[in-house]
């Protein structure tokens, strides 16, 4: 268990001391994921357009 409390004091002291990196590095993170999530819900949008304009046509349902 004295490895363990030891692991904890060393990346409590990383995070004190690079706290802004760490912030940095979540923020870049998160922002990638609301733009691949952003991307995907716009290819969604697309094929559910082109779904319903085949359904229109006829040719399908």
């Amino acid at each position: 268990m004295i490895g363990v409390s030891n692991l904890k004091k060393k990346v409590t002291n990383l995070f004190k001391k690079n706290w802004k990196y760490c912030l940095l590095v979540i923020l870049v993170l998160s922002i990638i994921l609301v733009i691949k999530n952003i991307n995907k819900r716009h290819y969604d949008i697309e094929d559910y357009n082109s779904n319903i304009q085949l359904k229109n046509d006829g040719s399908i349902g």
